[in-house]
């Protein structure tokens, strides 16, 4: 008579896959911050609704190229995300709204992802630029020109960041716009920005195949689990253990072994249940 088993398995990775530290996790503090007050948490999430409009959040800086008050300013028009977004306006002046300082020590960074709407006037180009030091000197463009890609709707951008950036201790990002629009009166909104580190450690379970399909009692039934590794490269030691659940959560077998993942590899990892019972 068939018997069915549920087989639990648990994947514990006791040796980081890198040097580097893990990324570490969203904090309700309004100012995360490392040791020389760069903000320091990831995924580091903005949506310039921690200040009263006009004023930007702490931290955020802008020109005065149009306004000597501050060319972005914090408006609660039209945001993504209630109360307010980042908003400029006249397509035809050269403005800039520039992130406060983050850190990267110890991680590997992963994306940029923000949301802009424009409206149809406002045709001047879009650059994304980083810096790693404090002057004005530095900056060089993470993206090609970015331009309207429709009008009054929020377009999703998602910008990976170079590997430059790793392991950074102070990074800036600045949203520049060129200035060679026609629209007087043409606006852009910057709302929701998202910056995201890869994990040092991210191993998942990706399949399972029993060898051979059918088996009887007191065999040795091979089991062969797919590792797959969603974080960085590097060597990783793991154990994979299996719990048989009509044992009353008894662990049945286990495993461990150190494996060198690429980004997005796998490995094969055979378990053998021992003499397995075949029940009733």
């Amino acid at each position: 008579m068939d018997r069915l088993f549920v087989f639990i398995f648990i994947c514990v990775c006791t040796a980081p896959l890198s040097a580097a530290a893990p990324a570490r996790q969203p904090s309700s503090a309004p100012w995360p911050s490392g040791t020389d007050g760069t903000l320091q948490v990831f995924p580091w999430r903005e949506a310039f609704d921690t200040s009263r409009s006009p004023l930007l959040p702490r931290g955020w800086t802008t020109t005065t190229a149009k306004a000597a008050a501050g060319d972005f300013t914090a408006s609660s028009s039209s945001a993504r995300s209630a109360p307010c977004a980042a908003l400029a306006t006249d397509a035809r002046v050269a403005q800039c709204l520039v992130s406060p300082p983050i850190s990267f020590a110890g991680m590997a960074v992963a994306d940029l992802e923000f949301y802009e709407r424009r409206s149809a006037t406002f045709t001047a180009g879009l650059l994304v630029d980083a810096s790693t030091r404090d002057d004005s000197a530095s900056w060089f463009p993470i993206t090609d020109t970015l331009v309207l890609a429709g009008a009054s709707a929020y377009i999703r951008r998602v910008i990976p960041l170079p590997a430059s950036l790793d392991d950074r201790s102070y990074v800036r990002f600045r949203w520049r716009t060129l200035g060679n629009g026609t629209g007087a009166t043409g606006t852009l909104r910057i709302d929701d920005v998202a910056i995201s580190v890869q994990h040092s450690v991210d191993l998942a379970l990706d399949t399972l195949v029993q060898i051979p399909a059918r088996v009887a009692a007191g065999d040795d039934v091979p089991l062969v689990v797919t590792v797959r590794n969603l974080a960085r490269e590097g060597a990783c030691t793991f154990t994979l253990t299996m719990i048989d659940s009509t044992l009353g959560g008894l662990t049945a077998t286990d495993s461990t072994l150190t494996h060198f993942f690429s980004a997005a590899d796998s490995c094969s990892v055979t378990l053998t249940y021992p003499r397995i019972d075949g029940g009733l």
